[in-house]
């Protein structure tokens, strides 16, 4: 455990007291596995979150950058994964990317309707597998991910995108994500 001594630190997250007349010092620890829901239908298990933690009120809080760093990472593991991905992988990749639908439609040449219906919460249609490939490199182009040699994006199996993938846990370790940022 290791206190912010930085009074900037310590003013930075005064007002996140759960009581307003707390005066308990914040301090960053590292935290147990939590889960975290990103999305409907994504959930993930991080191991080793580091958190910022009030040590009085017991307010806490994901270290600033921690959640985008976490979620880019998520988005890279869905996009080199060789699995195809589910409407809630499409909807959230397309989201973090910054993209709309219509963006992401005329980009694969594909009518805005047709990606409504890949991301469609009730009905969902599955991507055809050269679309799904098409998807991934438009946004690991757009997000700038390097693409390792040993990736197997053309290898998208052709099951349905309705499968077990829909309440698949993955686990993200935040240490890894600690030596992936510096």
């Amino acid at each position: 455990m290791k206190k912010f001594g930085d009074k900037i630190l310590q003013e930075k997250y005064a007002n996140y007291h759960i009581d307003d007349f707390c005066v308990g010092r914040w301090e960053q620890i590292v935290g147990s596995d939590m889960p975290y829901k990103v999305e409907d239908g994504i959930s993930i298990l991080l191991q080793n979150p580091p958190i910022v933690r009030c040590n009085v009120c017991g307010a806490q809080f994901f270290v600033e950058g921690f959640e985008k760093r976490m979620l880019r990472s998520l988005v890279h593991i869905m996009l080199f994964d060789h699995r195809p991905l589910n409407a809630s992988h499409i909807r959230f990749a397309r989201s973090f990317a910054g993209l709309t639908q219509t963006e992401i439609a005329n980009e694969l040449d594909i009518r805005k309707e047709a990606m409504s219906r890949y991301e469609s919460r009730k009905e969902p249609q599955p991507m055809q597998p050269g679309e799904q490939v098409r998807f991934k490199l438009l946004l690991i182009s757009k997000l700038g991910f390097d693409i390792p040699r040993d990736a197997q994006l053309w290898k998208a199996d052709k099951a349905s995108l309705l499968t077990a993938t829909d309440s698949l846990v993955r686990k993200i370790d935040a240490r890894t994500l600690a030596a992936e940022a510096s």
